[in-house]
């Protein structure tokens, strides 16, 4: 009876001395030797970002990069490139966004756009002009900008996730108390390309890419209530911006209020009404 408890414990301490080895063994491969274990491979530039989409570009391809003002305004991917053949148009589209996205951010993707060679890239011009902005004078306009637009977004009713319309567009008179407009009229004069896209611009002309920035707008009333001082602002230094770097420029009209979730986010029905504008704007260019 003895005997036969001391040879199983024997074994058992065996086999724990053999498992403790392996695991440590394990430990010290894991850790000395990093750059053999998938989880510590360096993550591609644009991990994230659906690398495979840009892999899959063809000659037609038609690429769109902006914020969450883009990802409301274009229809996604294969629903867009659908709707284009259906309007007689051969595009293969993708769209890429980032909400409150900046130039380097965007930047990742411009070389493994420029290896894609698509048609037409589409970049959203207004993070290049924010960008540029001060911190300080950037977070009181953005702050401003966010109680108007959040204000508005209690009167639409027609979300992207809604199919209803409505036409009772909002009164001005409604939300002009919560306006303090004396930071809307501090924009940057000279907002510059960042010299990566500069280099993006060159290469992508060379390639036969036609690159195109667009403004995506506000609502009509948004633009009352941000005030025409601003408004105009905004628009002469965007205009300075586009004939001092020698860009393609696409301007969306503003639309009513019922057209937007918030006043600046395009809601169901007015990204139809984008749509129908960006391709009878594309099929003629």
């Amino acid at each position: 009876m003895y005997p036969n408890n001391y040879e199983n414990r024997a074994i058992l301490y065996v086999w724990i001395i053999s498992t403790c080895s392996v695991i440590t063994f394990v430990l010290i491969a894991y850790y000395f030797h990093p750059q053999k274990t998938p989880s510590q491979k360096t993550p591609s530039p644009v991990n994230g970002l659906h690398q495979e989409r840009l892999l899959s570009i063809k000659d037609n391809g038609v690429v769109a990069i902006g914020t969450s003002l883009t990802r409301y305004a274009f229809l996604y991917d294969k629903a867009m490139s659908q709707l284009s053949d259906y309007h007689g148009i051969s595009m293969q589209f993708i769209r890429f966004s980032i909400s409150n996205g900046t130039p380097e951010q965007f930047s990742v993707l411009l070389k493994p756009i420029l290896a894609a060679n698509p048609k037409w890239v589409f970049i959203q011009i207004e993070p290049f002009i924010w960008n540029s902005v001060p911190p300080s004078v950037f977070n009181k306009i953005a702050l401003r900008v966010h109680d108007v637009l959040h204000d508005m977004s209690h009167y639409s009713t027609n979300t992207i996730q809604q199919d209803e319309q409505t036409d009772d567009e909002l009164r001005l008179d409604k939300v002009a108390h919560i306006l303090d407009t004396k930071f809307f009229h501090n924009l940057p004069n000279e907002p510059k390309i960042p010299p990566i896209f500069h280099d993006f611009l060159i290469a992508a002309q060379t390639k036969g890419i036609h690159v195109v920035f667009l403004q995506i707008t506000r609502s009509q009333l948004a633009n009352e209530l941000l005030g025409n001082k601003y408004v105009n602002n905004e628009n002469q230094v965007i205009q300075q911006f586009i004939q001092d770097n020698r860009l393609t420029f696409w301007k969306f009209p503003s639309q009513p209020l019922y057209d937007y979730i918030d006043g600046g986010h395009l809601n169901l029905n007015g990204r139809l009404v984008f749509t129908k504008w960006f391709l009878r704007k594309f099929k003629h260019a």
